[in-house]
């Protein structure tokens, strides 16, 4: 018997080709677009939180960094020799320089603190650099006293620390017979503050111009003093010591002219 034909074997056929549905393109192409968007959208949030994280540390260091410096300052403070009674109360120096160990301990005590102002900044800074520079000051060294004055303007230039500075660095001057380097910082801290730095400055002025023979500079100052301070309690005693009116001087207005009398013309 013959054997029977087999059938005949279908090829498989490819798919069919369709066309993608436009919506689903279209869903698609926003899906892409929000991914892209959200991937830049981290990228962004994360920059932010690095940023916040590096600046709450960085924030975190500098004031950890300030209480290290304010506590050096505390502790040499408290081992530095203090002033005599007698020279708290204007009477006699404030240390007696023949004594070897008081000397090497202010002279210590003078290092650290430069040291400390040397590794904090700002107002830390200052302070330190102020109370080096009234220990050499107590030392009479005057070269280290302007150096430590002029640290601490470096480091803050407003406020108290930049008047004490100034001030510090004015009467250096003065001693020195620099009348213009005197007058440049008391200029200085006028110019800058309008409250009662200011008007300390001006008064610092006017003494030392009338104390180096400028006396027509110092009335000039003195009349300054009182535009911008006119409520001032402190501008009588300075007129006394300067020799200055003790209130502007007002030109006499005109006389009116007589009123004719009756009859006359």
């Amino acid at each position: 018997m013959a054997d029977a034909p087999k059938p005949p074997v279908e090829e498989e056929s490819e798919l069919p080709q369709t066309q993608e549905d436009p919506l689903f393109q279209a869903q698609m192409w926003v899906y892409d677009r929000a991914m892209t968007y959200w991937k830049h959208g981290a990228l962004a949030i994360g920059v932010v939180l690095v940023g916040s994280l590096v600046y709450g540390l960085y924030d975190s260091w500098a004031e950890s960094r300030a209480k290290d410096a304010e506590a050096n300052i505390a502790a040499i403070d408290f081992r530095v020799p203090k002033p005599s009674e007698l020279s708290m109360m204007g009477i006699g120096p404030a240390d007696d320089l023949t004594d070897a160990t008081r000397v090497a301990n202010l002279e210590e005590g003078a290092r650290r603190l430069q040291a400390t102002a040397e590794d904090a900044s700002g107002a830390q800074a200052a302070q330190a650099w102020l109370k080096a520079a009234e220990l050499w000051q107590r030392l009479g060294r005057d070269a280290e006293t302007k150096t430590a004055f002029e640290g601490a303007l470096k480091a803050e230039s407003d406020g108290v620390f930049g008047f004490v500075a100034h001030n510090g660095l004015a009467s250096i001057a003065l001693d020195e017979g620099k009348l213009d380097e005197a007058i440049a910082h008391y200029r200085a801290v006028a110019d800058a503050d309008r409250g009662f730095f200011g008007e300390q400055a001006l008064i610092g002025l006017a003494r030392a111009q009338a104390q180096n023979g400028k006396g027509p500079e110092s009335l000039q100052t003195m009349e300054e003093l009182r535009k911008r301070y006119p409520e001032s309690p402190r501008l009588v005693d300075l007129a006394v010591e300067l020799g200055a009116p003790a209130a502007p001087v007002v030109p006499a207005a005109p006389a009116a002219p007589a009123a004719p009398t009756p009859g006359s013309g």
